[in-house]
């Protein structure tokens, strides 16, 4: 898990043959007794768009109960708004702002990223954070 989890599960300058090889260790452990330590690095090293969201949403609602940190957490709202439950992203994100106040500009940093797929889907929640430093 350790040696595949950075190659395996995020962009990197890792030759591609081995980040492959990585990434199907790393789906292969998502598969066992380690299933939510492999698909949290999984999740997390996600891109913020819309492919395959409807797996990204699914194992976001697993790692969150296992994982219900601040990254994971504005993540999972990222993704619903994607799929269009903006309600469900507000208030997540709403419960989060709450929760983890110190971690407001990682929080912005992560919706920033968000708007460049879907400025419709994301601003709203960008509103929410920046208004919660104020």
């Amino acid at each position: 898990l350790d040696t595949s989890r950075i190659t395996g599960t995020t962009v990197t300058l890792t030759a591609a043959a081995q980040a492959q090889r990585d990434a199907a260790t790393m789906h292969d452990v998502a598969q066992g007794l380690m299933a939510p330590v492999a698909e949290l690095w999984i999740f997390l090293g996600a891109s913020l768009d819309r492919s395959e969201l409807a797996n990204k949403l699914a194992m976001s609602e697993r790692v969150a109960r296992y994982w219900p940190g601040n990254s994971v957490v504005v993540r999972r709202a990222v993704f619903l708004a994607f799929d269009g439950q903006a309600e469900k992203a507000s208030s997540l994100l709403t419960r989060a702002l709450r929760t983890f106040p110190d971690q407001l500009a990682a929080t912005i940093s992560t919706l920033e990223q968000a708007r460049a797929v879907d400025p419709g889907a994301i601003e709203h929640l960008i509103v929410m954070a920046k208004a919660a430093s104020g």
